[in-house]
Formats: structure tokens, C-alpha cells, sequence
């Protein structure tokens, strides 16, 4: 499927998180939300036949992660990364929210300090917080027109 990413989708007034909670979430609406990781394209039309062949299963209860969909995670971390993963170390989780909660909670205690390095997903910010933790900005640089990590301040904060 070719995509024209020069088409513009007007999503608002859709039940989209992203564009309908901009008032609520920033004050006005005047800005470009993007604050979530939500395309403003279609789905490539083999996800979308994968979909509806699945949907086509007549029972829709619930379900767990299939072999084949492990060793595609196994496979695909050694293919473009080199790293042997164990298929016992992958764990599934709702969404990545959830799973950041579930890490800070299990690596932390309350009144640790985790640093985020802004700008980062607003849903961080609530998760540190609700978890009891304090939160230590490694923010952006800005060098020659371009922001860049700033690694001297993270070492500072490590």
C-alpha cells in the first residue's frame, strides 16, 4: 500500500483521544496534539484484512499469545538488534501505560527518584507520581539548531 502522508484525515469530533481531549488536556485547542503516538494516516490494508479475518472467528473470548507470536518477538529481537532473548522473558501487557506502571512498581520504592527526560509522554509524569517516586528532568539540549541528550547532566543524575 503506498500512503500520500500529505493527505490530511480530519479525525476530530471521532471519540479520537488525540485530537478530542486536546481542549481538555492543554487549555485550548490551538496546537498540534502530538503528545500521543497515534497516526493521521489508514492502516496498511494487511492489518486491516488480518483484522477482519480474526474477526471472522466466531468465538471472541480470551486468548494468550500463540508460539508463533514469541518466536516472531525472539526472532525479530535478534534480527535487528543481535540480542538473544529467552522466550520465558517476554511478558505481555495491555499497553505500554500499564506496563510502566507495573515496571515502577516493581523496581522502585516510594520516594525514589526516576528520572524522565523531557519531552516525554504526559502519561509518565502520573505514573512516577501515583507510585510514590520523585521525579528528576534530563531535559533536551539544544546544540546547533537541534536538540541532543544531554549525557553530561544524565551522568550528573545517575
Amino acid at each position: 500500500m503506498k500512503y500520500d502522508f500529505n493527505q490530511i484525515c480530519d479525525r476530530k469530533k471521532t471519540d479520537c483521544y488525540k485530537w478530542d481531549l486536546v481542549q481538555s488536556i492543554f487549555g485550548h485547542e490551538d496546537i498540534i496534539p502530538m503528545w500521543v503516538a497515534d497516526m493521521d494516516f489508514p492502516v496498511a490494508e494487511p492489518i486491516v484484512e488480518a483484522l477482519k479475518k480474526r474477526a471472522e472467528h466466531p468465538f471472541y473470548g480470551y486468548t494468550q499469545p500463540g508460539e508463533n507470536v514469541i518466536n516472531a518477538v525472539v526472532e525479530r529481537m535478534w534480527r535487528k538488534f543481535k540480542w538473544k532473548i529467552e522466550p520465558e522473558w517476554i511478558v505481555f501487557t495491555p499497553g505500554v501505560v500499564p506496563a510502566l506502571h507495573i515496571a515502577i512498581r516493581s523496581l522502585t520504592h516510594p520516594g525514589d527518584e526516576i528520572i524522565l527526560q523531557e519531552p516525554v509522554y504526559h502519561p509518565f509524569f502520573p505514573a512516577v507520581k501515583g507510585s510514590g517516586c520523585q521525579i528528576v528532568n534530563n531535559g533536551l539540549k539544544l546544540v546547533n539548531g537541534r536538540y541532543e541528550m544531554d549525557f553530561e547532566d544524565l551522568e550528573r543524575k545517575f
